[in-house]
């Protein structure tokens, strides 16, 4: 889990929309609440709506 949100972060932090968008789900949000507890697992559900939403210049 932690690999994946690694990777979110560097998508992210290199402008890489189209990568960061294929990493982010509501499914891996729930494995995050599930295994590696409530905080990881929130972030990443508060953090889906504005990614889908991002655009590619």
């Amino acid at each position: 889990m932690l690999m994946r949100i690694y990777k979110m972060y560097t998508a992210a932090k290199n402008g890489d929309i189209s990568t960061l968008k294929s990493l982010n789900s509501i499914g891996w949000a729930i494995v995050a609440l599930l295994f590696s507890g409530l905080i990881p697992g929130i972030m990443m559900l508060l953090a889906h709506s504005p990614i889908e939403r991002l655009q590619q210049e």
